[in-house]
């Protein structure tokens, strides 16, 4: 009977640590579905933008890595203006600031580039 007992209570052990674990996992790296960020540069259909906050969100360490994401832009992808408006690709501009919005949430620690669901220009550039 003690045996018995035993492989019972060794089942409910592991079993709650991996349920810790598994909390843990998705605790530590959370996925993200928006951010506001600036954009470094523009290609056919893509933007590229600094996203190190996005990355190191919810890091107690941080280092001075600088990250770059790649948003892909599609024929879904709605780009609005901070007023709801819809605009064009040519309407951004480097240094931009934008929020981007993913369809579903994206793990920066592991997923760079995405295609966006919603691209929405919150502040121009400053002219030089």
């Amino acid at each position: 009977m003690v045996n018995r007992e035993l492989k019972i209570l060794s089942v409910v052990v592991i079993f709650f640590a991996l349920c810790i674990f598994v909390l843990y996992e998705l605790h530590r790296s959370p996925g993200i579905k928006s951010f506001d960020d600036t954009i470094d540069s523009i290609r056919n259909n893509e933007f590229i933008v600094n996203c190190s906050d996005a990355v190191n969100r919810g890091k107690t360490e941080v280092n001075d890595i600088g990250y770059l994401c790649s948003i892909h832009v599609d024929a879904t992808t709605e780009l609005k203006s901070n007023q709801g408006n819809t605009i064009q690709m040519d309407d951004f501009s480097a240094g931009d600031k934008v929020r981007i919005i993913s369809s579903k949430s994206i793990n920066f620690q592991k997923k760079r580039n995405f295609t966006a669901k919603e691209i929405i220009l919150l502040e121009k550039a400053p002219k030089e």
